[in-house]
């Protein structure tokens, strides 16, 4: 892809940017700028799918100052779009590969259709590890260090403090998962379906299980919806008995658009609203405690809805990363032959909130507090003791749940295409 990208000069600055008869992207870049290395793979994926109709061009601050000084550039990445000799528009920053095209489009310029399709991104993250096998082979060695010295978990947010973190955020020692998808060129849904199938304490063997079937240039864009629709539309759960019959309703609604999404059939912008009002009629309702669950489902679905963009950080993150910490729970639950037992803490929760409100002033003393605690054990100790069982062996009961999801990950990681061809 490098060969695409045009390497300017002070001395061809005027030839290749301002004479030139396509528009061009001027890259404006130094080899010690850090945001500067994190724009290039996106620029390298973006240059084969707008040969024709772009050119892409980089030029070293640091070298040509005197060019930086010229076009009044104070801080790098910045980016220059040329037209016809004269500068039309420029961004500062590390954009998103969507964020360029949409940048891009704005000013009339598009991809040729159909130029390089088997090869180029259509959406940030289509190339794992941009191709190249020695990134993978560093990042991994890296992630495996830091697991094997205590410093990945398991984790319900993207984090990354004091050196440590979750699988993606360790990767890339960044808690951004626009960063994540810049450095390892893998999408946000995938790295939010490597959170969801990372089980408490990461080790050595842990990254290795997850990860190894990764190739470089493997197109994983379809790998985080996948593993949604499979978990959603697991056969181990009588979803119906589950979730009552309004609710199952919009999830194999949303299973049945996200699958024909996928397969590449239009579904229309009209499908999704609808099922996005179905989906907040439902979550208006009230449920009783024991139908807690569905208020556990509803997070996941209600941050897919509809099915997002494979870089749509924030949707997958609350969809599969934050909502999939409920949705295991709920499999792990129903495993263990649960019905009622899913409103648990909600009837607690209720008991005591209750219960306070018959407080004077509406308000638990530390003492009050005491009491009230006794008197839950007291009337429903045996409630407390399998959510404290449960809790206790939390790990063991969320076992089978995750093996059933990495063993569909590693499916679809090894059914991915490479996109890529790279050296």
């Amino acid at each position: 892809m490098a060969g695409l990208i045009l390497e300017v000069s002070e001395e061809t600055f005027e030839n290749d940017v301002l004479a030139s008869k396509l528009p061009v992207l001027l890259d404006l870049w130094a080899p010690w700028c850090g945001p500067c290395k994190a724009v290039a793979p996106v620029l390298n994926n973006l240059a084969p799918e707008y040969e024709g109709a772009l050119v892409i061009a980089k030029l070293d601050v640091e070298k040509y100052p005197a060019v930086q000084k010229r076009l009044g550039v104070r801080g790098i990445p910045t980016l220059i779009l040329f037209r016809e000799g004269k500068e039309v528009s420029r961004v500062v920053g590390v954009k998103r590969a969507d964020e360029f095209r949409r940048w891009l489009a704005e000013e009339g310029i598009t991809a040729p259709e159909g130029a390089n399709a088997v090869r180029v991104d259509q959406g940030a993250g289509a190339g794992a590890f941009h191709g190249d096998a020695e990134l993978r082979e560093w990042l991994l060695a890296r992630l495996c260090r830091r697991a094997a010295a205590g410093c990945v978990d398991a984790a319900n947010s993207s984090t990354w403090y004091d050196g440590k973190g979750s699988m993606t955020t360790a990767m890339v020692s960044h808690a951004s998962a626009e960063v994540f998808t810049q450095v390892t060129g893998m999408p946000a849904s995938f790295g939010a379906a490597l959170e969801f199938c990372t089980p408490g304490a990461v080790d050595e063997q842990s990254v290795l299980r997850l990860l190894e079937d990764v190739r470089p240039g493997a197109d994983l864009r379809q790998v985080g919806a996948r593993l949604a629709l499979h978990m959603l539309g697991d056969s181990m759960a009588d979803w119906p008995a589950l979730l009552g019959a309004e609710l199952d309703t919009v999830r194999t609604t949303w299973i049945s658009l996200g699958n024909r999404k996928l397969a590449g059939e239009s579904v229309g912008k009209a499908e999704w609203q609808a099922l996005a009002s179905a989906l907040e009629a439902v979550s208006a309702k009230p449920r009783a405690p024991e139908r807690a669950a569905q208020t556990e489902i509803l997070v996941s679905l209600r941050a897919l809805t509809p099915l997002p963009a494979s870089d749509d950080t924030g949707a997958w993150g609350g969809g599969l990363t934050y909502g999939g910490r409920f949705l295991k729970k709920v499999l792990a639950g129903i495993l263990l032959g649960w019905t009622t037992e899913f409103g648990i803490e909600a009837f607690r929760d209720g008991w005591f909130q209750a219960l306070e409100a018959k407080q004077p002033g509406g308000k638990f003393t530390q003492e009050s507090l005491g009491d009230a605690r006794n008197a839950w054990i007291a009337e429903h100790g045996d409630k407390q003791a399998v959510m404290d069982a449960f809790y206790r062996d939390y790990q063991a009961n969320l076992a089978p749940v995750y093996e059933n999801a990495i063993a569909e990950l590693k499916r679809l990681i090894q059914a991915a295409p490479v996109v890529v061809a790279q050296a």
